[in-house]
């Protein structure tokens, strides 16, 4: 795959190196040619191919390039070839979320919350200028040159795929982070869908595990349709009241029981949003439940 990625790409690019992997791209270290400067190429797997429209992939990453903001990685270049998807990134010296807490265990509270705030400035400017992120989770988000800079805006879309869980149209996403409306396969699922997956991502720098876990996939997606979050503070004594009311606001069941917005989520981290209403009730109606579990 090495080899057919070499070819689509020469004469702009030089591969150097491997730079890592994941579950849903390689990464591998190149110069753009013209430049001389050092780049990012992100390679998808070739199931994507299969799954995905090449106009679509296109249209959709390209989505980043619109977006200028100092927390958001920008796009370079992308493209398709001999049936691989990739896209060209600055290449960053630093670490994602989650191989910093894998290198270091629990964050501090003040750093964790110092890469909220960045994190909420990077999603409030994309929502303001209508892009959603879908699959916002610690891999995505990296921190070098002493900032967080959120990745991958626009790939969730471009991916969309059925779901074999539920035999919906259910966006691309990770388990972990999923609000409940993707789970359900909303076709609406917008700007707090991205608040509830920011929280889940907060809420494991805090508490040292994300809000739900689970044995199964399908226990995992079960416990945010049905189970309340317990406080932070019940893994973590020192965390603040107000990051305890902050997130479990944000990871209601229903959007309309969260924040207005990521900054007001952000605000509320900090102590300074509006006073706390009712707790949401977590419930699902039985009607969500029914379309999850394939009840009629």
């Amino acid at each position: 795959m090495l080899s057919r990625l070499a070819a689509a790409v020469a004469g702009r690019y030089q591969i150097e190196k491997e730079a890592g992997r994941g579950s849903m791209a390689r990464v591998y270290q190149a110069i753009e040619i013209a430049t001389e400067r050092p780049v990012a190429i992100k390679l998808l797997p070739p199931e994507a191919a299969t799954t995905t429209n090449a106009e679509r992939f296109l249209r959709e990453i390209s989505l980043t390039r619109t977006l200028d903001h100092p927390n958001i990685l920008p796009l370079i270049d992308s493209g398709t070839a001999d049936g691989l998807y990739w896209y060209v990134m600055p290449f960053l010296a630093g670490e994602t979320i989650r191989e910093a807490m894998t290198a270091r265990g629990l964050m501090a509270l003040p750093e964790a919350l110092r890469i909220a705030a960045q994190v909420g400035a990077a999603l409030s400017y994309a929502h303001d200028k209508g892009v959603i992120h879908r699959d916002l989770k610690p891999e995505n988000i990296m921190i070098g040159d002493g900032r967080a800079l959120v990745l991958d805006f626009g790939l969730a879309r471009a991916l969309d795929v059925q779901s074999n869980l539920t035999g919906t149209g259910m966006p691309l996403g990770t388990p972990a982070y999923m609000s409940p409306e993707q789970i359900l396969g909303a076709a609406d699922a917008g700007a707090p869908a991205d608040l509830y997956s920011m929280a889940c991502v907060v809420y494991e720098m805090v508490a040292g595990r994300p809000p739900f876990v689970g044995a199964t996939v399908v226990h995992l997606l079960q416990g945010h349709l049905t189970v309340p979050p317990d406080p932070p503070s019940r893994h973590r004594r020192d965390v603040p009241a107000a990051v305890d009311s902050a997130l479990l606001k944000a990871l209601a069941k229903a959007p309309a029981d969260r924040q207005r917005s990521v900054a007001q989520f952000v605000a509320d981290l900090t102590g300074g949003g509006s006073p706390p209403g009712p707790p949401p009730d977590p419930r699902p109606t039985q009607g969500l439940l029914a379309r999850f579990f394939g009840k009629r």
